[in-house]
């Protein structure tokens, strides 16, 4: 149907003069040109209407052959769109009125006895086109609207405030799941049930926050399909409201995420390899410095030590004599002392045999030897807990302690160090604070550290964590391990 620049109005009355004069009212003083049919039978009317589409019809309620009633009833079932009906009644009897609206009929004009109505007639025509053509606007933006959301790659839905889980419409790509929108619609329990039963609770819990409270939702949940795959999907809403702030429904996209969790997934267990691949190379390299520094202190260090014991024996033979002779002697002794301290220093570099003893002694030992080295003042807190660690994490331990107090060497400026080591709710804390020039706000200094950034990789390598704090004068370095075995504090 076209509503025209003349609009088309079928009349269906069985009256001729009544006929005329509507035709009569619609041609003088209308600012509007009307085209008017007439027919004078409900079966006349009919064929009239299948065939010229009129843009309106007035119909009387008595007909010869049916009532106007009977005449909706067959508008109403004719495939396509019907035109709209305005219900001329030559009385306003209430339940005919309201049976005639209920039937399709856009409004109703009674037929006075002085004929007053057909004053404003035209006008009743004029208001019934236009909301008639609003009314096709807004179907066809609406088509036009679903058109578009249904080709997009996501399922888009509404659903009802007052009533939890409740689906109000949903988009035909509900069979990516196996499902048609008219399941989805018909059982407001099939979202829940193919939902993923370990994500159903915290979805429904995001659900009715923003349904009760109108904030946004934005969650991720796994669904099965209705073959029993699993898929991953991103769900955005958000209540719409009405121009009073009234909120009418909640409106989402469920986006498919599976390729992009896959390849998540893949990427984590790449690292993880990474990580275990790391983990071990770390594990044979400090096997190996164990090794070298056995090595070194048991086979160099004998050897020399040795060496040492022969040339004091020559040292103490020839005293005297030569005066030229003794002198080289001691020079040599002299050498070999420094050697075997270098030697000494190499292996405790290497491993130190302390470690051996626990982490405790072997933090000890550490802090001594960086405050020899550097005349830093550094303190070391120990917690009242024995802690006890398998041999890989006591090193990566001490290596991290290592590592960072070398960083403070080189770049804080520290007049002062402090390192505390507890063990709390199955977890070893070690923390490393200097007073130190630090690093201005914006620039993480694990970005400007390779040692920092290798500190930062033992730890995830343990399934721990490192939280750098730093700014002008203070730097605040936290890590944290799990301990396996170790008892949980309540």
């Amino acid at each position: 149907m076209t509503v025209l620049s003349h609009p088309r109005i079928l009349v269906i009355d069985k009256d001729t003069l009544d006929r005329k004069a509507v035709r009569q009212a619609l041609a003088a003083g209308s600012t509007h040109v009307f085209d008017v049919i007439e027919a004078e039978t409900g079966a006349q009317g009919l064929r009239m209407a299948r065939a010229e589409k009129p843009d309106c019809i007035l119909l009387d309620y008595h007909l010869p052959d049916m009532s106007g009633l009977e005449l909706l009833r067959e508008l109403e079932a004719d495939a396509g769109e019907a035109p709209p009906v305005i219900k001329l009644s030559a009385n306003d009897d209430a339940a005919v009125v309201v049976e005639a609206m209920r039937r399709g009929a856009r409004d109703y004009v009674v037929k006075d006895a002085e004929g007053q109505y057909l004053r404003f007639l035209p006008a009743v025509i004029r208001r019934v086109l236009a909301e008639e053509r609003l009314r096709r606007e807004k179907r066809e933006a609406e088509s036009k609207y679903r058109s578009l959301v249904e080709q997009i790659p996501a399922i888009t839905y509404v659903a009802a405030l007052d009533a939890p889980n409740t689906l109000l419409y949903i988009s035909p790509q509900t069979m990516l799941l196996g499902f048609t929108p008219e399941e989805w619609l018909a059982d407001p329990g099939l979202r829940l049930r193919y939902m993923h039963e370990e994500d159903r609770a915290a979805v429904l819990e995001q659900y009715e926050r923003s349904r009760l409270s109108g904030e946004p939702l934005r969650c991720e949940y796994r669904m099965l399909t209705r073959g029993g795959k699993v898929l991953w999907f991103s769900d955005s809403a958000s209540v719409v409201r009405d121009e009073s702030g009234e909120r009418l429904f909640l409106q989402g996209v469920m986006t498919n995420i599976t390729s992009a969790k896959q390849k998540e997934q893949q990427l984590l267990e790449s690292r993880e390899l990474m990580r275990s691949l790391a983990r071990h190379q770390v594990a044979v390299r400090e096997e190996e410095r164990g090794r070298i520094a056995r090595d070194v202190h048991d086979e160099l260090g004998q050897k020399l030590t040795a060496l040492q014991l022969e040339v004091s024996m020559l040292s103490a033979r020839y005293h005297d004599d030569p005066p030229e002779l003794s002198g080289k002697l001691r020079a040599l002794l002299s050498l070999i002392d420094s050697t075997m301290d270098s030697v000494r220093s190499i292996a405790a570099d290497l491993r130190p045999p302390v470690l051996d003893l626990g982490l405790a002694p072997a933090m000890e030992w550490q802090v001594q030897e960086f405050r020899r080295r550097t005349g830093i003042d550094c303190e070391l807190v120990l917690g009242d807990d024995d802690i006890q660690l398998d041999g890989e994490r006591a090193t990566a331990v001490f290596r991290m302690l290592q590592e960072a107090l070398t960083n403070v060497a080189r770049h804080a400026h520290a007049s002062r160090v402090e390192i505390a080591l507890a063990l709390r709710q199955g977890r070893l804390h070690l923390a490393i604070e200097d007073n130190g020039v630090g690093m201005p706000a914006g620039h993480p200094p694990e970005k400007k550290s390779l040692g920092l950034l290798g500190l930062r990789e033992r730890a995830l390598m343990m399934g721990g964590e490192v939280d750098i704090d730093s700014r002008p004068g203070r730097t605040a370095v936290r890590i944290a391990l799990p301990v396996p075995g170790a008892m949980m504090e309540e």
